[in-house]
C-alpha cells in the first residue's frame, strides 16, 4: 500500500522545517528526494496539498538553493495562476530586507545548505 509519494514528502518537510530540523537539514532531504521527483506529478500534489506557502518555499529551495530548475517549471507555470503574496523563506526568523528579488515570492531570511 503507497502511503506517500516523493512529491508530497517534499512538500510535507517544508511545511515541518522546524520539526525536522531546520533549513538546512530540509536541503539536505530535498537533494535526496529532487531526483525521483516528478514535476508533474509535483503540480498534482500541490493542487491538492493546500498551503500555497509550502508550494512557494518548495519551488525555491529547488531552484534557487538545489539549481533543479526543470523540476520547478511546471509548478511555477501553475502557482502563477494562484493568488500568492510574499512569505519568509523561514517562518517565525526576523527579516533584514523584505524584498522579493524572486519569482516565487520568498522572502531570504536565511541561506540554507545542504549537507550533501
Amino acid at each position: 500500500m503507497k502511503v506517500s509519494s516523493p512529491e508530497f514528502t517534499a512538500l510535507d518537510l517544508v511545511c515541518f522545517q522546524d520539526s525536522i530540523g531546520g533549513l538546512n537539514r530540509l536541503a539536505t532531504l530535498l537533494e535526496e528526494l529532487a531526483e525521483v521527483i516528478d514535476a508533474i506529478r509535483l503540480v498534482e500534489t500541490a493542487k491538492r496539498f493546500g498551503q500555497i506557502t509550502s508550494v512557494q518555499r518548495l519551488g525555491y529551495m529547488l531552484e534557487k538553493v538545489l539549481k533543479y530548475k526543470e523540476k520547478t517549471e511546471p509548478l511555477y507555470e501553475w502557482l502563477k495562476k494562484q493568488n500568492y503574496f510574499p512569505v519568509l523563506l523561514q517562518p517565525g526568523k526576523k527579516a533584514k530586507n523584505k524584498r522579493t528579488n524572486n519569482r516565487w515570492k520568498i522572502i531570504k531570511n536565511a541561506s540554507p545548505q545542504s549537507d550533501l
